[in-house]
């Protein structure tokens, strides 16, 4: 392979990375796209949390279930990535960082914001790009805010409560 044929697939390579970044992010933000939330990861993927004092998730059932929990009891989500860095790429493997920015709204009213760093080790399976592992830590302390702003009816919710 050429000098330039090299730096092109590292050019499609990184493009891709960021791009099944951001369907994560989108699939998690629409609060209710599970399929294209999974078809991010891998059937034996880890989502780990423990870099903020939460749980630590293995395979596609156990990664459903934490998110069909985590849709039920939010209004609103939202995720902001910043700072997408391929950090190695080596043949169908990669590891990469980005910052994010989620804040949320609970059916409770419970509502905050997070700085995180992801830290995600990607595979290529047939063509795609998924995460083997998505791994957060803070970068700040997560910041309740007010319960106030939380409250609306609901026409107003990005997420309606299901029935039943």
């Amino acid at each position: 392979m050429s000098d330039i044929e090299s730096r092109l697939n590292y050019l499609e390579d990184s493009a891709a990375l960021e791009t099944a970044f951001v369907a994560y992010l989108t699939a998690v933000d629409s609060g209710a796209d599970m399929e294209g939330l999974l078809a991010c990861f891998t059937e034996d993927a880890v989502l780990d949390f423990s870099g903020l004092d939460n749980q630590r998730f293995e395979g596609h059932t156990n990664i459903r279930k934490f998110f069909s929990e985590g849709f039920a009891a939010h209004t609103h989500l939202a995720h902001f990535g910043s700072n997408f860095r391929v950090v190695r790429l080596k043949g169908a493997e990669a590891d990469c960082s980005a910052n994010v920015m989620a804040t949320w709204c609970g059916r409770s009213g419970r509502e905050g914001l997070v700085y995180v760093r992801y830290d995600i080790a990607y595979v290529r399976q047939r063509k795609c790009w998924k995460f083997k592992t998505l791994a957060e830590k803070a970068l700040m302390p997560v910041i309740p805010r007010s319960t106030a702003s939380c409250r609306c009816d609901e026409s107003e919710r990005m997420y309606p409560a299901k029935d039943g």
